[in-house]
């Protein structure tokens, strides 16, 4: 069997890699895509409770009673929270991403290593066919040399 044809499994092997690495690099992408509009939309609703908390005559006076404004402050507090949060989950998300994309990286490259590797084999292949052919034409040739 040719070595070419031989390295068709290995060939197919690398292709199922390379397409699970892009898989896993689209969901991983998706995942921060989703944090990071996870993210704006926390920060909308930190923005309008924090204009709807000075826009308000009743509650923006300074008459407004302590724990009225220690509601607000609790509760903004832990919005806070959350966003910075969210923020370290679209970090995470972000080391997670350039990883697979280091993994896709390598997986393709073997791919195209293999791809390669398979291209210089059917040239090899192609030579020595070439060579045999020859050969044989030259020894063809000989025989009628020597009838004559």
């Amino acid at each position: 069997m040719k070595k070419s044809k031989r390295l068709l499994p290995v060939l197919q092997l690398k292709e199922r890699d390379e397409k699970a690495a892009a898989k896993r690099l689209g969901e991983v992408q998706q995942e921060l895509n989703a944090s990071i509009k996870q993210l704006e939309e926390l920060q909308a609703y930190r923005q309008d409770y924090y204009t709807k908390l000075s826009n308000d005559p009743k509650n923006g006076l300074p008459s407004v009673p302590a724990t009225i404004l220690e509601k607000y402050q609790l509760f903004l507090a832990k919005l806070n929270a959350v966003v910075e949060r969210q923020q370290e989950t679209i970090e995470l998300n972000r080391q997670h991403v350039e990883a697979q994309r280091k993994n896709w990286v390598v997986a393709n490259s073997r791919l195209k290593s293999m791809h390669d590797l398979i291209v210089r084999a059917k040239e090899e292949e192609t030579m020595l066919l070439d060579k045999q052919e020859q050969s044989q034409i030259d020894e063809r040739s000989q025989y009628r040399k020597r009838e004559w």
